[in-house]
């Protein structure tokens, strides 16, 4: 900000003698006048706050990287109607509770499966729950499945390039323990060649054709355009994404109602379009 050219103005004042000022009464025509004035602007600007205050309203969501896609497609949506501002964050599952754990000012918790929210749940962490959709673990390969991969056993195959899911997301999580009590853990542990923390790098990579298979979820292969090859011992055991309203969510009555609208037939249609199976929200 340039001072120079108003300092010079200043400068040409000088102290004289002052004109004489009216000390008459105002007439009440005019006080009125002002009166009015000052009261309409004082209301204008109690009106200015009211919106403000209502349109200032903000939800903080912590939600797994798979939901990534169709979560900003509802919030974008929901801020344009309703005007509430949806802060998400995206990772692994685990790594968002451990968040959430350390102190987050979370207000909603969307993992990639409900054994997260139960998790939540033990830790005094979540309130209510909702059901949003399903989803399975599935075999990603590049469209058209070039490999010709169609069970567990073609991923041993040598040289084959294997990404799965670290435990800090639910997808490594859930094919590990799937596994682990088949007694299949140990060959897909052996073969795997790289190991991401969210279930989007490994679609990603597939998708780039860094990978030529990764254990993800089917939704994220729908995402990401790629085949999917289905396994018996996953497709016995489909997830859970559920919604938890946290105890100490900051802004409750807001992201009560975000939860609710993400049980809406709108928003099943969305979630539906990305690739997961919506579950009917509960009476």
């Amino acid at each position: 900000m340039r001072l120079g050219r108003a300092s010079s103005e200043t400068a040409r004042f000088r102290w004289g003698k002052l004109p004489a000022v009216d000390s008459s009464p105002a007439p009440p025509a005019l006080l009125s006048a002002l009166l009015g004035l000052l009261l309409f602007l004082d209301l204008a600007h109690l009106a200015r706050d009211g919106q403000a205050e209502a349109g200032g309203e903000r939800v903080v969501l912590y939600g797994a990287a798979v939901l990534r896609a169709p979560l900003e497609e509802l919030a974008h949506s929901y801020e344009e109607r309703y005007g509430t501002r949806i802060e998400a964050r995206f990772g692994g599952s685990g790594a968002m509770l451990a968040l959430l754990e350390s102190g987050g000012d979370g207000d909603l918790f969307l993992p990639a499966d409900d054994s997260y929210v139960e998790l939540a749940r033990s830790k005094h962490l979540s309130a209510e729950v909702l059901p949003l959709a399903s989803l399975r673990a599935v075999i990603g390969v590049a469209p058209g499945n070039p490999l010709h991969i169609s069970t567990l056993d073609d991923l041993s195959r040598p040289g084959l390039r294997l990404g799965i899911g670290d435990p800090r997301c639910a997808v490594g999580l859930v094919v590990r323990e799937l596994l682990g009590e088949a007694g299949r853990w140990a060959p897909i542990a052996s073969a795997r060649t790289v190991e991401h923390p969210t279930v989007n790098q490994l679609g990603t990579d597939l998708a780039l054709g860094a990978l030529d298979a990764a254990l993800i979820w089917d939704a994220t292969a729908r995402q990401y355009g790629l085949d999917l090859v289905a396994v018996p011992l996953f497709e016995a055991a489909p997830r859970r994404i559920e919604v938890a309203l946290l105890r100490r969510a900051p802004h409750r009555q807001a992201a009560l109602r975000f939860a609710r609208f993400l049980t809406s037939t709108e928003a099943h249609a969305i979630l539906a379009r990305h690739g997961f199976q919506p579950l009917d929200a509960p009476p």
